[in-house]
Formats: structure tokens, sequence, C-alpha cells
């Protein structure tokens, strides 16, 4: 399997925020915090619908985040993204308006629907674009017990490698989540050895939605083998 040095380290993630001087910063791993702005060479004709980004020191094509519009897709506090940076390193992120302490339901259950982006190691190939990184996209669901401090779920996924290609869906175990609590953790039942986590925190000043990011290794039935795909999702009640 691909994808050496897979990390869930803090230090070798994206993190974005908004400034006190109305605009978002971004600081890619391993280097300051700086403002974003439009990718060089586009010009939004919409700004408000624009969808790719750089840190605006970064030369055109240099780095990128491509967001995926998600209040399009009715959420209010989160947002998926793409990125690489200019060592080479890239990945999904989600990220939003966290969920402050205190503020996360301790009665009542809830559950929560979501989309999931993702990169595999699987190399696919087409005639434009040549040989690439299979694609992963999905859905995610997560059943949180509010008062009695519990969680359950599954992922499923389907691949892309030039042809659609089911994954199946991968249920949590393991999980991690306390009553009160902003976080939650887990790992998926697979009998695939690899990076295997998931690791999310909820969104909204009470909790409305909900932001990942997991890893997952995996059978591929198009070569026989063992693989390894990791991403993002971002969920909300229906």
């Amino acid at each position: 399997m691909g994808f050496a040095g897979l990390s869930s380290a803090d230090a070798d993630q994206v993190h974005i925020r908004y400034s006190n001087n109305g605009y978002y910063e971004i600081q890619m791993p391993g280097a300051t915090w700086e403002q974003l702005g439009f990718a060089k060479g586009t010009i939004p004709a919409d700004p408000a619908f624009a969808t790719d980004f750089q840190p605006v020191s970064a030369p055109q094509n240099g780095a990128s985040l491509i967001t995926s519009i998600s209040r399009t897709q009715g959420y209010n506090y989160t947002e998926m993204a793409g990125w690489f940076d200019p060592s080479g390193k890239f990945g999904e992120l989600a990220f939003g308006a966290a969920t402050p302490a205190g503020q996360v339901p301790e009665a009542g259950s809830a559950t929560y629907q979501g989309l999931v982006n993702g990169t595999s190691d699987v190399v696919g190939f087409d005639s434009f674009d040549g040989h690439f990184r299979a694609p992963v996209s999905g859905t995610v669901g997560l059943n949180f017990d509010f008062a009695k401090g519990t969680l359950d779920g599954s992922m499923t996924l389907s691949l892309n490698d030039g042809h659609p290609n089911d994954l199946g869906t991968f249920n949590f175990k393991d999980t991690v989540f306390a009553v009160g609590s902003t976080t939650y953790s887990g790992v998926f039942d697979t009998s695939v050895a690899g990076s295997n986590f998931f690791l999310g925190k909820f969104t909204g000043p009470s909790a409305q939605e909900t932001i990942g990011a997991w890893a997952l290794p995996f059978h591929f039935s198009g070569d026989n083998q063992a693989h390894q795909a990791f991403g993002a999702w971002i969920a909300k009640k229906p």
C-alpha cells in the first residue's frame, strides 16, 4: 500500500481561521499563517461561489485549497476541501465553526447524515489525465446517544479508477464519545491491515453539524490487493 508517512498529527494538517482583519488565513503543514486568497490566474465570475484558493505567497499552481461550497448542499457551519502544498503533500480536510464546550446536548439522541471525499493509492488511468490516484467518495451516517455518551455508524465508499467501483459499507467500532464531549473517535470494522481511524468534532452553536477525518485500509477487487484510502467528511442532522 502507498501513502508512506500518513499522519493524523495536528502539525501535519492544514489549518484555517478567520482573522480580525476580515479575511481567512491558512497554515499549510510546517508553514506560518498567511492570508488565503483567490488562486492566481483565476478571475471568479462570482466571488461568492469561487472554489479555488491559495496562500497569497504561493506562486501560481504552487499550492491550492479547492472547496466544495457545502452551503449549496444545506450546510451552515462546515466546509470540505482538497489541498496540496509546495512540498507535494496533499489531502482532504473538513473545517468549520467548532461547537463551544458545554453546548453539545446531554439528553436525547440524533442522527447525522453526510458526504465523504478522499483519495486512494489505487492507480487509475484515462486518456486525458494519464495515471492518477483514484479518488473515493461516498456517504457517512453517525448515530449519537447524547444521554448515554455512545456512538455507532458507518461509512459507504466507492472508488473511481476510470470506472466506478463500490468498496462497500464499513461499520464503526471501538468508538469513543462521552456525554457532553465536543469530539469523538473510533476505527472501522475491517480485517485489512493499514492505517485505520476516524476523528471528529461537532460544529455549529449547538452541534448542528459535524466534521471528521478518516483513514481506511480496504481490499480492491480490481487487482485483488489491499489498499489504503484517507479523507474527510461533513455531516448534518436531516
